[in-house]
């Protein structure tokens, strides 16, 4: 399937329906975007869903806080992306 779609003043563009229902895409769904020079990838991300590995750790154990975990992950995108110009 090949579409043409619209690009908003907010960057913005709607996936259409046939895709979402295809790829299963509902409200919520997080995507995982990627280019490389002129091409744009953009597919469901992989879900991971750390949020619920938190609830399976106890505070007494030795695992790094949900904090250290996001500040360390945003770091490495800064890094990874810092060169892209805004």
């Amino acid at each position: 399937m090949t579409f043409i779609v619209p690009i908003s003043s907010k960057g913005q563009f709607t996936i259409p329906s046939e895709i979402r229902q295809a790829l299963n895409l509902e409200k919520g769904v997080r995507l995982h975007l990627s280019f490389h020079k002129d091409t744009m990838t953009l597919r469901p991300a992989i879900q991971s869903n750390i949020e619920d590995f938190f609830g399976t750790i106890h505070e007494s154990s030795n695992v790094p806080t949900k904090a250290l975990i996001h500040k360390t992950l945003d770091g490495v995108m800064q890094a990874k992306f810092s060169n892209i110009k805004k």
